[in-house]
């Protein structure tokens, strides 16, 4: 059946004025950032301010998607840390709301666990802000296409207990393609988030598994196709951390974590077996370093023009999630929970707005920064 036209926001009160970000050494909330009026519009994507930005569209793994971040089996995507939609929370999505206030693409809603793509269904009665006409089931998600353990080149391979299949950002980009073209957004300013290489890095330990190089030619390759079928396009590629397996060793010295873990059989470098194996632990970490620096030196090269600009986030290098202080999903002990989620989202913020020698290369103690009407997105 034809899917229903976009509906507007409601009018939300403002995001209230408390200490931003608990645990996150910052003071202040974007409600004490002035907003910026009358600001004059962008012509070219290295120009772009938050007023301009119409639309915020991302493909990502887990981590996008908000899996177990609550500590249930499914995924938060309306509070995850770049799209989350939901009132009040503190997401990079309604930062830059404060600026723009028809801004496009956020989620919603929360879904169920390997939600993908618009087939999404709603999965928490929480989420009652999707309710529009009946039919948030339909677009709630909005453009977080993200899909939990998703890769870029591994097709039906165990992973877990599960096998991959559709879950690739091919089929993640046809989606944000989708929504771009259904809502006949071509002309707004966009801002991509690609967060990227979580689901290949756990499948590193597999004799099919992507080598590094290969690997960054199929990011190359995706992103050349985001510039031919998105454009006015601003794309931040989220580069992935050299040291993913450290929150799986801290866990151990977590007793909650380490019962959790206990007998656990996953294996193909996935939880619980990869905490307790050296040799899986740095085939991950080898991988991520080889794969990280060789995308780090093709994002720095890639050439950018007036509509479409491609820059590097580094904030997630050094993944330094803590259990002992909640930063991680009681679910599974693994992926990061709601704390981590809030630092993450003043990092990605802070980021945007820090040339490439001040974007931070860690989610602690970030403070919110206010841009003004000199700063552009970067």
């Amino acid at each position: 059946c034809p899917l229903p036209p976009w509906p507007p926001f409601p009018t939300w009160p403002p995001y209230p004025d408390r200490p931003h970000l608990r645990n996150s050494g910052s003071d202040k909330s974007v409600n004490a950032c002035p907003k910026l009026e009358n600001m004059p519009e962008a012509t070219d994507a290295q120009h772009l301010r938050p007023t301009d930005i119409g639309v915020m569209l991302a493909i990502g793994t887990s981590l996008s998607a908000g899996f177990a971040m609550r500590g249930q089996s499914g995924e938060d995507r309306h509070m995850a840390y770049a799209m989350g939609a939901k009132m009040g929370h503190p997401t990079v999505f309604n930062f830059m709301r404060h600026y723009s206030p028809d801004l496009r693409g956020g989620a919603v809603v929360a879904t169920g666990p390997f939600c993908n793509g618009y087939a999404c269904r709603v999965h928490n009665a929480e989420s009652a802000e999707c309710v529009f006409q009946g039919k948030c089931d339909q677009w709630a998600i909005g453009a977080n296409a993200a899909v939990t353990a998703a890769t870029i080149g591994h097709h039906n391979m165990p992973f877990g207990t599960h096998t991959i299949d559709t879950a690739n950002f091919y089929g993640q980009l046809e989606h944000i393609i989708w929504f771009v073209e259904h809502y006949k957004l071509q002309d707004k300013w966009k801002l991509i988030t690609v967060e990227i290489g979580a689901g290949d890095s756990l499948v590193a330990c597999h004799p099919g598994a992507l080598q590094p190089r290969e690997w960054v030619d199929k990011v190359l390759e995706l992103l050349n196709t985001l510039r031919r079928r998105v454009p006015k396009s601003f794309v931040s590629v989220l580069i992935p951390p050299v040291n993913f397996t450290a929150v799986l060793k801290t866990g151990l010295s977590s007793k909650r974590c380490a019962d959790a873990w206990n007998g656990g059989t996953v294996g193909n470098c996935a939880p619980p077996t990869l905490a307790r194996n050296k040799g899986e632990q740095q085939a991950v970490d080898d991988w991520l370093w080889d794969a990280g620096n060789l995308l780090s030196e093709e994002i720095a090269g890639y050439e950018s023009g007036p509509d479409f600009q491609v820059t590097q986030m580094t904030f997630l290098r050094h993944f330094n999630f803590h259990p002992e202080e909640g930063d991680i999903s009681p679910l599974d002990c693994f992926h990061p929970g709601v704390n981590s989620h809030e630092m993450m989202a003043v990092a990605y913020w802070n980021s945007l707005f820090s040339n490439k020698y001040q974007k931070p290369a860690t989610i602690r103690n970030p403070r919110l920064l206010c841009p003004d009407e000199n700063t552009f997105l970067q």
